[in-house]
C-alpha cells in the first residue's frame, strides 16, 4: 500500500482513498503574470509522476489544478505594460501549458479559473461574515483565524507562535490580529472589480481554491498538493476558512520541496530563474525529468549544469538500451499517455522487478531508489544479451521501459536515416573490423564522428547515432558553466556541442545571472548574432576582464592584441562526442586604456602574467577563424 508524508499529521502514513478505485487530488496551479521556470516545472513534474503510480495501479484521478487569473501581481504588470489583464492572462497562460506540455505532464481533468467563481467566492466570505468568524474594515473583508480551531496545524505552530512570527508586518489598524488575512480586497483605482455587499473588489487569493476544490471534487476530497512555500500561510488559510464554514476539506496534504540557486529558492520574486522555454530550448525535457525523479519530492534540489549533464548522461544509457531491444516509445503508442498494469504494453514485466519498483515507489514515492532499479534492469539486460540470452534481455529490457514509462519516462529507440556516404562509412569500418584492420577502423570512425554521428560497437555491427544537439533556436550554444572551473579567472572548457569534431576558436562572454557561457559560434563559423547590442556590451565587459589578468603594463607599452584563457586538449568521450578542450580568446584589448589588476577586495592571490601570441581576427567578425 501507498504511503504519502502528510503535512498535517507530520507522519508518513498509508494513502486510502475516500471512494474505493477513486483518486481526488486538487493541486495549486499558477499565477499566469510570468513565464513559467523550471521551479513550476519541479512541482508539476512530481504531482504527474504520483497521478502517473495512481492510474498504474488502475485508480481513477480527478485532477484539478487552478489558474489564478485575478491577483495583484497581474494588475502591476498590465498597468506598466499599457495593457489589459486578460491580455497578460492570455500571453502567460499559454506560455505555461505550452512548457507543461513540453515536459510531457498529463494536462489536469479541470483546470478552473479565478474569474469564474468570483460569485461563489462572495457567497462564501458572505457565510462567513455571517458566521462572526469575519469582519469588514475599510480596505476589505478579513478572517478570523483566533475563532478557527486547529489554526497552525499545517505550519505545525501554535497561534502564539504563528503571532510572534508576524509581529512586526505591518498591518492595518482595523485588523484584531496580524494573522488574519484578506477574503475580499475593496476596489483601488486602475483593478478589476466585482460588486458585493461590501461594495466593489475583487476576492482575495487564499479564497479562490477553497471554492474551486469543494465545488469540483467535493467536501472531504482526498489529496491536495503543492510546494512547501505553499504550506503557510496559502494552506493554512485555505484549510481555516473550509473548517471555520465546517465543511471537510482535504484528507492528506503533500508538499514538494524547492528548487534552490546557490542554496536560495528559486523564485519569480528573486528574479533568479532559468524559465522553462529557455531550458527545454537548450535541453532533452526527459533530463529534466530524470533529475527531478533523482531526489525525493521533499527535499530540495539544485539545478545546476553538472546536475543536468549528468542527468542526460543516464538518459543516454536508457536510450542505448531502447535501441538495441527496440523498446522505446512506450507512452506514444499508451492509451492517454500512460501506461496501467495488465494492458498493453505493461503486460509480461519481471515479477521480482515489479516488486522491488513497487516497494520503493509506496514507501512515499521513493523515485531515487525505483530509478535505480531501473538502471540495474538495463544493466542486467546488456548482460543476458552479451551472454547469448537475448530472450531474457529483451524482458528486462521490456520491463525497464515500461517502469520508467510509469514514471513518465518514454525511452527512444529511433533509428537514424542513413545517407550513401555515411552507410558506405559504416560498411567500410565493419568490413575492417572483421579484418582486424583496427587502425582503419578508427580512421573510419573519425570521419564519421567528423559527419556529426556517434558511433557504437554492437554484437550486430557499427552502429550511428546523432549526437544531441546542444544548440539552442538561434544557432546559440550554451556549454554548462561547471566545466568552466575558475570562471572568475577567466578559464575556460569548451564540451560537446554537436559532435561534429573540432570546434576552433570562440569568442566566449558570461552571463553571470544564469551561470552560463555564450559562445556564438559553431565549427569556427560565426552565426547570426540576433542582439549585436548585448553581444558587445559582453565583448566589452571580457575586454576589461583581460586588461584586469593582464596586470599593470609598463608607460607607452601597448595592450596585448588577444588573451590566452585556457588552453587544452581534445578527446572523445565514451559517447563519441568530441570533447573540445581547445584555447578561448577574447577580443582584442584598445590600446591607450589603463586599468588596475583586480581579483577581488579580499584576495591575496599574486598576478597573473598573460601571454600574447599573435592572432589576425578577422575585422567583420570578433570571432576568429576556426581549426
Amino acid at each position: 500500500m501507498l504511503r504519502l508524508h502528510d503535512t498535517a499529521t507530520g507522519t508518513t502514513r498509508p494513502f486510502e482513498p475516500g471512494t474505493p478505485g477513486q483518486v481526488s487530488m486538487y493541486v495549486c496551479g499558477p499565477t499566469v503574470d510570468n513565464l513559467p521556470h523550471i521551479g513550476h516545472g519541479r512541482f508539476n513534474l512530481t504531482y504527474d509522476v504520483l497521478r502517473r503510480y495512481f492510474l498504474f495501479n488502475g485508480l481513477d484521478v480527478d485532477y484539478v489544478s487552478n489558474v489564478t487569473d485575478i491577483d495583484d501581481k497581474i494588475i502591476r504588470r498590465a498597468n506598466e505594460e499599457g495593457r489589459s489583464t486578460q491580455s497578460v492572462v492570455d500571453q502567460f497562460e499559454e506560455a505555461w501549458f505550452d512548457a507543461m506540455d513540453g515536459l510531457g505532464v498529463l494536462r489536469p481533468t479541470n483546470t478552473p479559473h479565478a474569474t469564474a467563481y468570483v460569485d461563489d467566492m462572495i457567497t462564501l466570505v458572505a457565510d462567513l461574515v455571517e458566521r462572526g468568524v469575519a469582519y469588514e474594515t475599510s480596505d476589505g473583508v478579513y478572517l478570523n483565524v483566533e475563532q478557527v480551531d486547529g489554526y497552525g496545524l499545517l505550519a505545525r505552530q501554535s497561534l502564539d507562535s504563528l503571532r510572534a512570527g508576524v509581529a512586526r508586518v505591518e498591518s492595518t489598524e482595523e485588523k484584531r490580529s496580524p494573522l488574519d488575512f484578506a477574503l475580499w480586497k475593496k476596489a483601488k483605482p486602475g483593478e478589476p472589480t466585482w460588486e458585493s455587499p461590501w461594495g466593489p473588489g475583487r476576492p482575495g487569493w487564499h479564497t479562490e481554491c477553497v471554492v474551486m476544490s469543494l465545488d469540483l471534487l467535493g467536501e472531504g476530497f482526498d489529496l491536495h498538493g503543492g510546494g512547501i512555500d505553499l504550506i503557510f500561510p496559502h494552506h493554512e488559510n485555505e484549510r481555516a476558512q473550509a473548517v471555520a464554514e465546517g465543511r471537510a476539506f482535504s484528507r492528506y496534504w503533500v508538499h514538494n520541496g524547492w528548487v534552490t540557486v546557490d542554496g536560495t529558492k528559486m523564485s519569480k520574486s528573486l528574479g533568479n530563474f532559468t524559465t522553462l522555454s529557455d531550458f527545454l530550448a537548450r535541453h532533452d525535457a526527459r533530463a529534466y525529468r530524470l533529475l527531478v525523479l533523482r531526489a525525493r519530492y521533499r527535499s530540495q534540489i539544485e539545478v545546476t549544469p553538472d546536475t543536468i549533464v549528468d542527468a542526460e548522461r543516464g538518459l543516454e544509457r536508457l536510450d542505448t538500451a531502447a535501441r538495441r531491444f527496440s523498446v522505446g516509445a512506450l507512452l506514444d503508442g499508451a492509451a492517454g499517455a500512460y501506461v496501467v498494469e495488465g494492458t498493453p504494453p505493461a503486460t509480461g514485466l519481471d515479477p521480482a522487478a515489479l516488486s522491488a519498483f513497487r516497494a520503493r515507489m509506496d514507501d512515499d514515492l521513493d523515485t531515487p531508489g525505483a530509478l535505480a532499479g531501473i538502471f540495474d534492469l538495463v544493466t542486467a539486460a546488456h548482460s543476458s544479451a552479451d551472454a547469448g540470452d537475448e530472450e531474457r534481455g529483451r524482458e528486462l529490457a521490456v520491463t525497464a521501459a515500461v517502469l520508467s514509462a510509469v514514471l513518465g519516462l518514454s525511452l527512444r529507440s529511433d533509428v537514424a536515416v542513413l545517407d550513401a556516404d555515411t552507410t558506405r562509412l559504416v560498411a567500410e569500418r565493419d568490413g575492417a573490423r572483421a579484418a582486424r584492420d583496427y587502425g582503419r577502423a578508427d580512421a573510419l570512425r573519425d570521419e564519421l564522428v567528423a559527419m556529426g554521428w556517434t558511433v557504437e560497437d554492437t554484437p550486430q555491427g557499427t552502429a550511428v547515432r546523432r549526437c544531441p544537439d546542444r544548440l539552442g533556436p538561434t544557432g546559440w550554444v550554451r556549454p554548462p558553466a561547471s566545466d568552466h572551473r575558475g570562471a572568475s579567472r577567466g578559464t575556460r572548457r569548451a564540451r560537446c556541442l554537436d559532435g561534429s569534431g573540432p570546434l576552433g576558436y570562440y569568442a566566449v562572454t558570461r552571463d553571470t545571472r544564469s551561470r552560463y557561457v555564450s559562445v556564438w559560434a559553431r565549427q569556427g563559423t560565426a552565426v547570426e548574432d540576433p542582439d549585436p547590442a548585448k553581444t558587445q556590451t559582453q565583448i566589452e565587459t571580457q575586454r576589461q576582464r583581460a586588461r584586469q589578468m593582464a596586470g599593470p603594463r609598463k608607460e607607452g607599452s601597448p595592450w596585448p592584441t588577444s588573451h590566452w584563457l585556457s588552453t587544452r586538449t581534445s578527446s572523445r568521450s565514451r559517447s563519441g562526442c568530441t570533447n573540445s578542450r581547445r584555447t578561448w580568446f577574447v577580443p582584442p584589448v584598445p590600446s591607450g586604456t589603463s586599468a588596475k589588476r583586480r581579483h577581488g577586495p579580499s584576495s591575496k592571490r599574486r598576478p597573473r602574467t598573460a601571454s600574447t601570441p599573435s592572432i589576425s581576427w578577422p575585422s567583420a567578425s570578433p570571432i576568429p577563424p576556426g581549426c
